[in-house]
């Protein structure tokens, strides 16, 4: 998971997949790199990036998020739903008011990861040369820089001739731009050699973390009110007859401890169960 390339991917299977049994193996490889690795669905395409978050990170924030709902939409859906819709309200306005109040380039997590950039580059006792070439024939035209030195030997590096939102859009065949979504130490030593013009630790980083991305999220002229009541439903709608609370042998459970391994019986064969008549005592005979 924390590989950067597809090369590191496979070079981590020829080292460890000898020291594993078969099953774990067959476990892995049923599902395809590119839906578990980021390294892999980053190299799908050059403009696939991970922004550090999966998927499933995504759906479980969600989830927590939505708790409040959530613990509601098995006993009563209509009020659940109108609950999500004024969570949702409330949360697109606090947004936007955050986003009208940063002052700065950078969103707030931005800035924060530009500084462990700039941490991580000072601390490292690498020594980079640099190259740049200008490819003026290209369309659009870009920057191409190799950049030698350091542990992975060189490494190319494409930086955008024009800049998006005040941005620059840089590429390493690294993969750490991709798969984290920060400057790698290459694209800080190509700053740092200031051989392209108006590169600063700032507009080097993706765009996805700059305050205009961010504010164009939650516009200031848009505004989400939720003022969906019961009455209004009632109101403007007519009820489903088709709906019917969940009936009782579906909610209720007996008292007590369950048995083991004991099989609950379905509403059908509750239903068809025969009553056992009761023997009653015969008259005695004189």
């Amino acid at each position: 998971m924390e590989c950067n390339t597809t090369d590191e991917i496979k070079d981590k299977k020829v080292a460890f997949f000898p020291q594993m049994q078969q099953g774990d193996i067959d476990y892995l490889e049923s599902v395809r790199d590119h839906e578990q690795y980021p390294a892999a669905r980053c190299e799908m395409n050059r403009h696939v990036k991970m922004y550090q978050r999966s998927s499933s990170q995504m759906a479980e924030s969600m989830n927590r998020a939505n708790t409040r709902m959530r613990v509601r939409s098995s006993v009563d859906l209509v009020n659940a739903t109108l609950l999500l819709l004024q969570m949702e309200s409330e949360r697109f306005e606090k947004q936007k008011e955050y986003a009208i109040s940063c002052e700065s380039l950078l969103t707030p997590r931005g800035c924060n990861l530009r500084t462990e950039v700039l941490t991580k580059v000072k601390e490292s006792d690498e020594h980079f040369r640099v190259r740049v070439t200008r490819m003026e024939a290209e369309d659009p035209i870009y920057y191409e820089c190799i950049v030698r030195g350091g542990k992975g030997g060189a490494n190319r590096i494409e930086v955008a001739d024009e800049p998006d939102y005040g941005f620059y859009e840089v590429t390493c065949d690294c993969g750490v731009v991709e798969t984290q979504c920060v400057p790698c130490v290459h694209v800080m030593a190509v700053v740092k050699s200031k051989q392209v013009p108006h590169l600063t630790p700032t507009n080097v980083m993706p765009n996805c973390w700059s305050t205009e991305i961010w504010r164009k999220q939650f516009p200031h002229d848009e505004k989400i009110c939720c003022k969906v009541d019961m009455e209004y439903l009632k109101m403007k709608y007519q009820p489903n007859d088709k709906l019917r609370y969940m009936p009782d042998f579906v909610g209720k459970r007996k008292r007590g401890r369950p048995k083991k391994n004991a099989r609950m019986k379905s509403a059908l064969e509750i239903a068809m169960r025969k009553k056992k008549k009761k023997k009653g005592k015969g008259k005695k005979k004189r």
